[in-house]
């Protein structure tokens, strides 16, 4: 068909396939899958497409069960491990307790007690309630608030004072002070 383009229809770079398709597309002309079938014997008789892709899904970034990997969180950009499982990935650290303790209750979680997911040891687990990871959480917010953030608290709507405040150490950790106090009073209340 190239030929017959070609001929009809010079080109200097000749037809590619590409734009065969295009033409054939146009003139309404369709391979039946017989026709299909017997380009396919001529191309492999050829040497081309003999194997084609028969192993490529066991080549292509496919590990291996027990592999683990570090997934990033979308959000706060944080690594974690999992590890794979039976064809699915699973928290490194839900798998690991379960394999130690055996299966975790409903509404629990398990954390790494220092905080880092690199540090892959059972005795780095430890399991939380939703209650108890929500407070663990919540002194970490209060320890971490920057220094901008709590000097906003302070001087609302009025940037001029805000860098006034930024620049004074001793108010903002005294405000730092009586935000986590009163998280620790608010706790109390709950509890009773």
């Amino acid at each position: 068909m190239a030929e017959i383009f070609q001929k009809r229809w010079p080109k200097e770079k000749g037809w590619t396939k590409k734009h065969i398709e295009k033409k054939r597309k146009y003139l309404k002309l369709e391979r039946t899958p017989q026709e299909i079938r017997v380009i396919h014997q001529r191309n492999v008789k050829a040497g081309r497409f003999a194997q084609c892709p028969v192993k490529a899904w066991n080549k292509r970034g496919r590990s291996p069960e027990g592999e683990i990997r570090y997934w990033t969180h979308k959000v706060t950009g944080r690594k974690y491990p999992v590890i794979k499982c039976n064809g699915d990935f699973r928290h490194w650290g839900r798998w690991a307790w379960e394999q130690a303790y055996g299966k975790a209750p409903k509404n629990s979680n398990v954390v790494f007690k220092d905080g880092d997911p690199y540090n892959l040891t059972i005795e780095n687990l430890i399991l939380l309630s939703n209650a108890e990871l929500s407070r663990r959480n919540a002194e970490k917010s209060s320890k971490g608030l920057s220094d901008n953030y709590v000097a906003g608290l302070l001087s609302p709507h009025d940037p001029i004072l805000r860098q006034m405040l930024k620049s004074n150490t001793t108010l903002i950790e005294i405000k730092h002070q009586q935000l986590i106090l009163n998280r620790t009073i608010y706790e109390q209340q709950k509890k009773h």
